[in-house]
């Protein structure tokens, strides 16, 4: 993945960069997990139909981390129920995620296994 990247930092780790998209996605594929867990169902399973509460959407949301400005979207359920856990209400930096997302990655870990370990 980053034999594309030999020599470019700026391209890796700048604002618009490798590792802020790979975070970006990562975080993402979290708070999903987290609703699902929240729910109690994965998304389109036939499970959810009728329990009063749903899948309702994302909202923007603008987080810092240490490279730059991401613009990310949390989930959200029908009833109001649902708190993120990796990004409180409010929150708008997220510091540490890099190093444990790297860290995963060098453990040999794709980004679904990232997903799974962590929700």
């Amino acid at each position: 993945m980053l034999e594309d990247f030999k020599g470019n930092t700026e391209a890796v780790l700048g604002q618009h960069g490798l590792m802020n998209k790979l975070l970006k996605r990562v975080v993402e594929a979290m708070l999903d997990g987290e609703l699902t867990s929240h729910l109690g169902y994965a998304p389109h399973d036939p499970v959810g139909h009728g329990t009063g509460n749903s899948r309702n959407g994302y909202s923007a949301k603008k987080v810092q981390s240490k490279d730059g400005e991401l613009k990310m979207e949390d989930p959200r359920d029908r009833n109001g129920s649902f708190e993120l856990q990796v990004l409180r209400k409010g929150q708008r930096r997220m510091d540490g995620m890099d190093e444990v997302i790297i860290a995963l990655y060098a453990r040999g870990l794709s980004t679904r296994g990232i997903h799974v370990s962590a929700g």
